[in-house]
């Protein structure tokens, strides 16, 4: 678990998050890449991330996460869970 505010989640990336958000999304700060996965930090968990197919294809290779980017989760990470991006 990780206090965001400490990974530089302040005023700024919160109004953006709330100018597009949907209420169950959550923020969640991009640890480390790995070839088709990446590990995230929520402020209820730390586990494992994919991007939806839809970003998958819509993306360039240089506009996909890397790490330290924001991220907008579907669901919360866990020992058995791979959230969405």
């Amino acid at each position: 678990m990780h206090d965001l505010s400490a990974l530089g989640f302040g005023p700024f990336f919160q109004a953006q998050f709330d100018a597009w958000a949907e209420p169950a999304l959550i923020p969640a700060r991009v640890a480390a890449e790995h070839r088709d996965a990446y590990e995230v930090w929520t402020v209820a968990a730390t586990g494992q991330a994919k991007l939806a197919g839809r970003l998958r294809r819509s993306l360039a290779e240089a506009e996909a996460p890397t790490a330290g980017d924001w991220v907008a989760l579907r669901e919360t990470p866990g020992p058995d869970t791979t959230a969405m991006i």
